[in-house]
Formats: structure tokens, C-alpha cells, sequence
């Protein structure tokens, strides 16, 4: 027996089964649940990657991403079409050594330009170094220069400061005839001592240091003692400035050539001046760095 469309209706929402022999009413579930729930899993299959094995032209947005991740991750012979964990592991040491490499550069550069700034820095200190020794040096022989050293003096066994001064003064008036020496009214000395530690093998006398009050009396003395020297051929007595370290071994290497130009022309106009040597219009002066003599009037 077939279906009677008449006794049998689908219609959305509520629909009714008809008997014609009993006249009964039942009334059914919606149909449109569970068209609901079919369509729910067919959109399930759908997110699943199921329903089409074909992922499509490779011109599509999703094919030129795939592209991407070959280059990033090559294709291998893994069925899935993704790196092995060996190929991986090379991946990461191989990015690892790229990195460390790197790193490395970056590093020696940094060190290329702390090595450049610290030889700078260097000779900028060796500069201000040599600037701040030379106004010591000049600072120290200004304090130097009221002083006057007396040397081939006698001395005693245990001096005293009074003895000092007293043998200093009595060679001022008798040997450097100068007047008025015994007292401070011509020739003011502020003090006057032994230099040097003693030496008791040694038979030469230590030199008396002898400082001035004022300029004045140590040009007096410096000057008639000179003379002195020149006309006491047999005395022992000398007299000279004081000098701070760097000028007196600047003139100690320039005193042989002092020498080598007197020897070979006795009427030549040859003396020491503070640093410098002075022969005939020359003038002369002693590097201590590079341990030579060198000639000022060629530069």
C-alpha cells in the first residue's frame, strides 16, 4: 500500500500523523533539528581536513604560505612533507653557529674600537704628561734659581748648620774678597747645608747648597766666585747654579762637546747656558729621549 501525501504531511515546524481508521493526532519532533545536527557535521567534517584530499591551486592566498613554509622548512622523504628531527637538530646548530659567528664579529669589532679609543686616550695622557713635566720643571727651577753650590769646600766630620754658614762666609771674604759678606747687611743667606748623603770612602766633600734672600746677592757671589776660579788656578774651590735633575743631566751630556770645541779652537766663545750650549753662534741642546745632541739653529 503507498504513502497518501494527503494522510501523510511534512511541513517546517509541527507535523501530524493521520490514521483514518482510529482519527488520531500525534504530534511529531521538529524537522528542522535534525537538519540542524546534519548540517552541524557536515561542518565538523569540513574543519576536519577530511572531505577534500586536493588542497587547490597553488595561485590561492593558502598555497603561497605553504610555499613559504618549503622555504623555511625544506621538504624531506617524511610522508607529512615536514623536516625530521635530524634535519631540525642541523637547522638549530646550524643557526646556532651563524648566531655565535656573529656575535663574535660584533665583539671583535667592539674591541677594534675600545683598542683605537685606548690609543687615543694614551697619547692625549702622554702629551698632558710631558706639558705637566716641563712646567714642574720650570716651577722647580725658578725655587732653584736664588741658590748657588759651592764646591771643594772642607768638611768636618760632624758639621753643624752654625759651622756651615760660618765656612761659607769666611770664603766669601777671604777667597771671593767680597765686602760686607759677614754680615746679612750685604749678603742676606737664608740657609745653607751639605748636599747629598756622606760618603766616608770617598775623599771629595760634599758641596754646601747656599740660598740668597734676594736675587741680587746670589748674582754677586756667582759672579766673583767664577772669577775667582779662573784666577786660583791650583784651588779646589767651584762654584755653580743649581739645576733641577732634568737640566743638570741635560748639561752633563752636553759638557763633551763643551770640551771637544774648546780643544780645537781655544779663542772660541763656547759656555753652558741653563739647557742649552752655546758655541760661537750656535746653540746646542741635549734630547733625553732620544739620547743626542741636537742643533737648534737647524730648525
Amino acid at each position: 500500500m503507498g504513502i497518501d501525501i494527503d494522510v501523510w504531511r511534512f511541513k517546517i515546524g509541527l507535523y501530524r500523523h493521520r490514521s483514518v481508521k482510529n482519527k488520531m493526532k500525534q504530534s511529531v519532533l521538529k524537522c528542522n533539528m535534525i537538519m540542524s545536527v546534519l548540517i552541524v557535521l557536515n561542518m565538523l567534517l569540513v574543519l576536519a581536513g577530511d572531505v577534500e584530499m586536493n588542497p587547490g591551486p597553488s595561485g590561492t592566498r593558502q598555497g603561497q604560505i605553504s610555499k613559504t613554509g618549503d622555504v623555511i622548512f625544506p621538504q624531506s622523504d617524511n610522508s607529512k612533507g615536514r623536516p625530521s628531527d635530524n634535519e631540525l637538530a642541523a637547522i638549530l646548530q646550524s643557526l646556532k653557529t651563524d648566531i655565535a659567528e656573529f656575535r663574535q664579529e660584533v665583539r671583535d669589532m667592539n674591541i677594534k674600537e675600545e683598542i683605537v679609543n685606548l690609543k687615543s686616550e694614551i697619547q692625549e695622557l702622554r702629551t698632558e704628561n710631558v706639558i705637566l713635566k716641563d712646567r714642574l720643571d720650570n716651577f722647580e727651577n725658578r725655587l732653584k734659581e736664588r741658590n748657588v753650590l759651592i764646591f771643594g769646600l772642607k768638611e768636618n766630620e760632624r758639621e753643624t748648620f752654625e759651622e756651615c754658614l760660618q765656612l761659607v762666609r769666611d770664603i766669601l771674604v777671604n777667597e771671593f774678597r767680597i765686602e760686607g759678606a759677614n754680615s746679612d747687611s750685604i749678603i742676606c743667606i737664608e740657609r745653607t747645608h751639605r748636599v747629598g748623603k756622606k760618603n766616608h770612602n770617598s775623599p771629595n766633600p760634599r758641596p754646601i747648597l747656599v740660598s740668597f734672600n734676594r736675587l741680587k746677592g746670589r748674582d754677586l757671589v756667582l759672579s766673583t766666585g767664577r772669577k775667582y776660579v779662573k784666577s786660583a788656578v791650583n784651588s779646589q774651590i767651584r762654584v755653580g747654579e743649581d739645576f733641577s735633575s732634568r737640566v743638570r743631566s741635560i748639561r752633563r751630556a752636553l759638557i763633551p762637546k763643551l770640551k771637544e770645541a774648546k780643544s780645537n779652537d781655544e779663542n772660541v766663545k763656547a759656555f753652558l747656558k741653563y739647557d742649552k750650549l752655546i758655541i760661537g753662534k750656535s746653540t746646542y741642546t741635549y734630547v733625553l729621549d732620544k739620547k743626542e745632541i741636537i742643533c737648534l739653529d737647524n730648525k
